[in-house]
């Protein structure tokens, strides 16, 4: 490779990752509602498998992974549709949440799980906003349960 070529290349390449950099760490880019859109869910962790069969002593805890299209507005106002599986039982669900989200690209979740024949599962989750991948991060928050969810856009 020619001298100037290589050096060429190397100050775009350099100019290409300050962009980058800048805009991952541009003040308020977070602040501005980032959980607008259409989203894929994927969910997997352990949850307690008395949740959905009483007849199992509480916290025995049991492989859970879910999947749902969720579409949170303008406000953090979402609600969600798909499946989940808890200890191989797939059910079908609902979702109900709300998003916020601070400056630093934290956040909440509050939410509530519809399940047919179960009822409403209420919980919360502490969400990390990832702006330059166009996804976010949930830890799911209910005692008991070890749940984290990746969100990645599909569209606005």
């Amino acid at each position: 490779m020619q001298p100037i070529r290589f050096v060429r290349l190397s100050v775009l390449f350099f100019f290409v990752l300050a962009c980058a950099a800048s805009l991952q760490a541009q003040p308020g880019l977070c602040a501005l509602q980032p959980f607008q859109g259409v989203w894929c869910a994927e969910c997997s962790g352990f949850a307690d498998l008395n949740l959905v069969d009483p007849s199992v002593p509480p916290k025995t805890m049991a492989p859970f992974s879910m999947l749902q299209r969720v579409k949170i507005d303008s406000r953090g106002n979402a609600v969600g549709k798909g499946h989940a599986s808890l200890g191989g039982l797939v059910l079908p669900l609902e979702s109900r949440s709300l998003f916020s989200s601070k400056e630093d690209c934290t956040g909440e979740k509050t939410y509530e799980l519809i399940v047919p024949g179960i009822g409403t599962l209420p919980g919360a989750g502490a969400v990390v906003f990832l702006p330059l991948q166009q996804e976010f991060k949930v830890i799911l928050l209910a005692p008991g349960h070890a749940i984290t969810c990746t969100y990645k856009r599909m569209h606005m």
